[in-house]
């Protein structure tokens, strides 16, 4: 839908050639946005953890808690561990788990599931 409005604030009515490029050019921004989260979705979800630093210099996502956000509500449970690095510098730490049941129902009790 974003990529609706951003084209409708373009030149639309003026030229279809343009309006075409334009097209293409927001279909391959947001195209390689949305491969880079199946990345990072897959690279979690092998098992392996990840600190924003990380997210940002492997996937080239610039917010990494947007993208963990896109994540948690496409439905996969991301984990955000609090973390302490070799450096002392203290971080989180993203990974892929399975919700216990408890928290299942209250995810339930709250209305959270449609």
């Amino acid at each position: 839908m974003v990529l609706w409005k951003q084209l409708k604030q373009l030149s639309w009515q003026q030229n279809s050639v343009p309006s075409l490029f334009c097209f293409f050019l927001l279909w391959r921004h947001y195209g390689d946005i949305m491969t880079k989260l199946a990345r990072l979705e897959a690279y979690l979800k092998s098992g392996s953890t990840a600190t924003p630093r990380q997210i940002t210099g492997m996937f080239g996502l610039q917010n990494p808690t947007a993208a963990v956000h896109a994540l948690r509500s496409k439905g996969v449970c991301v984990y955000a561990n609090n973390a302490k690095l070799a450096t002392g510098e203290r971080t989180t730490k993203y990974r892929v788990g399975n919700p216990s049941k408890r928290m299942v129902q209250l995810a339930h009790t709250f209305g959270l599931f449609a």
